[in-house]
């Protein structure tokens, strides 16, 4: 029971930074009286661009290195959402069109758009990765994150979810305890007295749901390079088989699985991320892993389950099981 709850707490934590940045963009825009619903195509705009300049930075260096892939994976996150932040801001703001028709289109828009330059990234391959911006995303706070129960729960997680923690905290301060956040409520609860106080109603607008939508698009970023292990996929149809408990592997420390499709002619590697795995890593564990491979046709699939664990437990080259299962 109580591994369990630490590991519930360990998938809960990173899914929901994903969706605090959302909120915290939101939140800047609706302050000025927008409605934005065009967030979940924000965070793909800004999850696609992070991935695709960190991808191109780490197939164009001789050596990436992470704080560089860091910077300019951000960078270009925060571009291409304030990008689409500033789409609607144009024709909400400027040409008065339907908040909720233009929010609802943006998101059918930053999909399209971030799958459709996705297939370039792909060159026909059924995922691509940026492992050294991954690398960079999570890696967890040294020394802290080894202390017991404590450290797994509290500091075994990556730089960004501190950071949205201390941009709320900094959010709540600045639309609190500044003139530029009380100007920008006033905007937001009665345009028309902000105007006839001298607040330049148009301008403040702009620049929340822009600034928003950057914020949103962080989101995004942590969801790819972070969350989804730095890796992107568009392409293929994706099916599901769980495997039961008579089937679930026994293993000790997982750090991947390879899936071989007959007929395929291509070992497909299944990144798995198990709750807790940092806790039972050290002792064996049962596996139950949903496999989802893209354009699954064959009637079973194989897999080797790898341990790097057991490899240096056992004081051997390689260590591996496998077992095979239908797919419905």
């Amino acid at each position: 029971m109580h591994s369990s709850l630490i590991a519930w707490i360990m998938r809960a934590i990173p899914f929901g930074t994903i969706i605090m940045y959302g909120a915290l963009g939101e939140t800047v825009t609706e302050k000025s009286g927008n409605l934005n619903l065009g967030v979940p195509g924000i965070m793909y705009l800004g999850g696609f661009a992070g991935f695709a300049s960190a991808w191109a930075y780490e197939n164009s260096a001789a050596n990436p290195n992470g704080a560089v892939s860091i910077i300019i994976a951000m960078t270009c996150a925060i571009l291409a959402s304030m990008a689409g932040g500033l789409i609607y801001a144009f024709l909400t703001i400027s040409l008065r069109a339907n908040q909720n028709v233009t929010g609802l289109a943006l998101t059918t828009f930053g999909m399209g758009v971030a799958n459709f330059f996705g297939v370039f990234i792909l060159n026909g391959a059924s995922y691509s990765a940026a492992p050294v911006a991954n690398k960079a995303f999570s890696a967890k706070i040294p020394v802290l994150s080894g202390l017991g129960d404590v450290g797994q729960v509290v500091f075994s997680y990556g730089f960004l979810v501190y950071a949205a923690i201390a941009l709320a905290i900094l959010m709540h301060w600045f639309l609190t305890r500044t003139r530029a956040g009380l100007n920008l409520r006033a905007v937001g609860e009665n345009p028309a007295t902000a105007d006839a106080a001298g607040i330049n109603v148009t301008k403040y607008k702009y620049l929340a749901t822009c600034i928003g939508a950057g914020i949103s698009g962080l989101g995004g970023l942590y969801y790819v390079l972070d969350y989804n292990q730095g890796i992107w996929a568009t392409t293929g149809a994706w099916q599901k088989h769980r495997i039961t408990d008579h089937q679930a592997a026994h293993v000790i420390g997982v750090e991947a699985i390879h899936v071989l499709v007959p007929g395929d002619g291509v070992q497909h590697r299944l990144l798995v991320q198990m709750p807790g795995q940092r806790k039972l890593a050290q002792d064996a564990v049962h596996l139950r892993v949903a496999v989802e491979l893209p354009g699954l046709r064959s009637s079973s699939v194989s897999c080797v389950v790898s341990s790097g664990r057991a490899c240096s437990k056992l004081k051997k080259p390689h260590s591996a099981q496998s077992f095979s299962f239908p797919v419905t």
